[in-house]
Parts: C-alpha cells; sequence; structure tokens
C-alpha cells in the first residue's frame, strides 16, 4: 500500500521491505522472501533507481539458486528484463526474458515476462513483433482475470501500437490506461 500511494516518508517501502526479509528469514518463508525482494526492486525501478534494482534482483537471484526456488530465480530474471527496457538496454532486456521464460513456473511470471520481452522489441526498432506479443500476453491476461497484470502491459502495448503505425489504437490504449490506473 505504502508502494502504490507514496504516503509517509520517502524510505518506507525500503524499511518494510527489509522487516519483511527479516520475518521470511526466521520463518524459512521462501514465498515470502523473493515477493519481498520482488517488490523492493520493483520499488526502486520505479523511482528511476536502475543500479538498485539491478543489486535486488541479482539478492532474488542469488535466494533463488540458494533456495533452489527456480520461481524466485525466474522473478529476478523477468524484474531485470523490466529494468533493462527502462533502462534502454534492449539486447540484455530480451536475454533475461529468454532465460527468465526457460526458468518460470507460473502463468502469470510468464506473462509479465512477455510483456517485458514484447516492450524492449517494441523500443529497440521491432513494433511488430512486440505488438503481436503484447496483444496475446493482455488477451490471456483478460481471459484468465489477472486484472492486475494490466497494470504492466497496457502502457507498453498502446506505445508498441503507436510505434508499429497504429497511432489512433495506441493513442486510445494508453488514455485508457492512464484513466484506468489513476
Amino acid at each position: 500500500v505504502y508502494w502504490l500511494k507514496r504516503d509517509g516518508p520517502p524510505d518506507m517501502v525500503s524499511q518494510l521491505g527489509e522487516r519483511v526479509q527479516t520475518i521470511a528469514d526466521r520463518r524459512g518463508d521462501v514465498y515470502l522472501a523473493s515477493q519481498g525482494l520482488l517488490c523492493l526492486a520493483f520499488e526502486k525501478l520505479l523511482g528511476g533507481r536502475y543500479n538498485d534494482a539491478r543489486a535486488l534482483c541479482a539478492r532474488l537471484m542469488d535466494f533463488g539458486r540458494r533456495t533452489g526456488d527456480p520461481r524466485s530465480s525466474a522473478m529476478a530474471l523477468s524484474a531485470l528484463a523490466l529494468v533493462n527496457v527502462y533502462d534502454e538496454r534492449y539486447e540484455e532486456a530480451l536475454e533475461h526474458a529468454d532465460e527468465a521464460l526457460r526458468l518460470s513456473p507460473s502463468p502469470a511470471d510468464r506473462l509479465t515476462t512477455l510483456a517485458a520481452k514484447g516492450a524492449a522489441l517494441s523500443l529497440m526498432g521491432r513494433a511488430a513483433e512486440g505488438v503481436e506479443i503484447l496483444r496475446n500476453v493482455r488477451r490471456e491476461i483478460l481471459e484468465g482475470h489477472r486484472l492486475t497484470l494490466l497494470l504492466g502491459v497496457d502502457l507498453p502495448y498502446g506505445t508498441a501500437l503507436a510505434l508499429a503505425g497504429e497511432m489512433d489504437a495506441g493513442v486510445r490504449m494508453l488514455e485508457g490506461a492512464i484513466k484506468r490506473f489513476t
């Protein structure tokens, strides 16, 4: 809630995230630990702190290796793909997305990873490929009623549509996404 609403001190999410890690470590809760690190990585990413986000992805990757949990490793790679998209490192984004897709046992993680891959393709001049991936991801999200995942898909999809020459559809998608998520 603090991450989404930005209430309280600027370091509140980091403070709470470290508390989550302490609790997860004490309980031996792999799921809680991995989700906490993922949330912290996204918080840094959305704050424009790409190196901090990368460091948290590395922690999550190391955690996945130590615990033998492929989902944690896949989540780290997926988040790293998204960091690379934001940081305009598209080739790296594709590499990390493809590796995450090989590891991930989770349908939701697969969709978010494909969204990062579609965004990278679109922004590196392969908009038609990106649109196709993002269109399929969006359809699967809607069919599976995983609507919270649209937050990471609708903006890249609208951008990809515009870059692929479908300007009106892209602008409508972006305007609708901004309205929905505001």
